[in-house]
């Protein structure tokens, strides 16, 4: 998944991730196979997701991700453009 509009000075600038499921039905796994910018919240956030996936835990996750992203970015701006 890719956020732009995270940089006021820059919007083109992107974050991204990449999630990645076992597909093993209820109760799968989720890891994150890529992550740019690296996000020090990421660990955390996907123990989360694979903590409570049937409870809306993906839509919680990808916004958790968004403002992680923003976070990062917007007062630093480290996005790779």
């Amino acid at each position: 998944m890719t956020f732009h509009l995270l940089d006021a000075a820059e919007p083109e600038r992107e974050c991204s991730f990449t999630l990645l499921t076992d597909a093993g039905g209820p109760g799968s796994a989720y890891t994150l196979a890529a992550c740019q910018p690296q996000l020090d919240a990421a660990p955390q956030l996907l123990a989360q997701l694979n903590a409570q996936p049937q409870s809306h835990g993906l839509q919680r996750f990808v916004a958790a991700m968004r403002g992680a992203f923003r976070a990062v970015c917007a007062p630093a701006q480290l996005c790779a453009a």
